[in-house]
């Protein structure tokens, strides 16, 4: 849980920000873990720095020569740095590549949640049609792929479908819209503000990411020997939505 909130904090538009953002934050730490073993040498040596060599450069004595402990430090820490860069970079590109088949299997799961909403004419527009909304925080991009994608499916259950995109954060988007279902195009830093909308508007929330179902996300995708739908029941019965009886069979519940 730990690394995914870690995750859901440092995702912006673009992954290379990230990348910036954890290498700053390593730097910091490299930093300070150098102050502090600088000092608990010099407690241990009982070292008095010299008057006349500044504060930075902090020296010990072996045998007639002076040796920076600096030097040594930094010698150390780059080597961590260099071995902990690739693993990172490896991490987050795995981390990506699994995002991405999340969300083309969400893709064909989520309208077969819509369909088996057995309220689901009543989610019609005045145009009788059924509002999808695709939801982003940061990534405006994904968000028009997954519309696309969407909109080539044309009807569900017979009912024309009509597919738009909006940020998490377009409150009075959510108000005004009668929605059918949201789909959740990337991970979210909080989600509360849209499941809260959901279950007062009573809609359908999809996410595709590991961890949104138990946070209070309508429903997902559970993944293990094989992929299956995976439904918050406290959230459907707060939003008042009834699925059909053979969906939730089939489906992982989390209560």
């Amino acid at each position: 849980m730990i690394c995914y909130k870690f995750k859901t904090i440092l995702q912006p538009n673009k992954k290379w920000s990230r990348f910036i953002s954890i290498i700053v934050i390593i730097l910091c730490l490299t930093y300070n873990l150098n102050k502090i073993m600088i000092t608990l040498y010099l407690k241990k040596t009982n070292y008095i720095q010299r008057p006349i060599i500044q504060t930075t450069e902090l020296f010990t004595v072996k045998g007639n020569h002076y040796v920076s402990i600096n030097a040594y430090i930094q010698k150390l820490l780059i080597g961590i740095i260099m071995i902990t860069i690739p693993c990172i970079l490896l991490a987050f590109h795995d981390s990506e590549g699994s995002d991405r088949m999340r969300l083309l299997i969400g893709l064909d799961l989520f309208p077969s949640f819509l369909a088996s909403d057995q309220q689901i004419h009543n989610k019609v527009d005045i145009d009788n049609k059924l509002n999808v909304v695709v939801a982003y925080q940061y990534n405006q991009q994904i968000a028009e792929k997954m519309a696309k994608r969407l909109r080539q499916l044309g009807k569900i259950r017979g009912i024309p479908i009509k597919v738009k995109i909006a940020t998490v954060n377009d409150i009075e988007f959510f108000e005004k819209e009668i929605i059918s279902g949201v789909f959740i195009a990337e991970l979210l830093i909080s989600l509360k503000p849209i499941i809260d909308k959901s279950i007062v508007k009573q809609f359908i929330v999809f996410s595709p990411f590991e961890g949104d179902v138990e946070q209070g996300v309508t429903c997902g995708m559970y993944i293990a020997e094989k992929i299956v739908p995976y439904i918050n029941t406290k959230t459907l019965t707060l939003s008042k939505i009834k699925i059909k009886n053979f969906f939730l069979r089939v489906s992982k519940q989390y209560e």
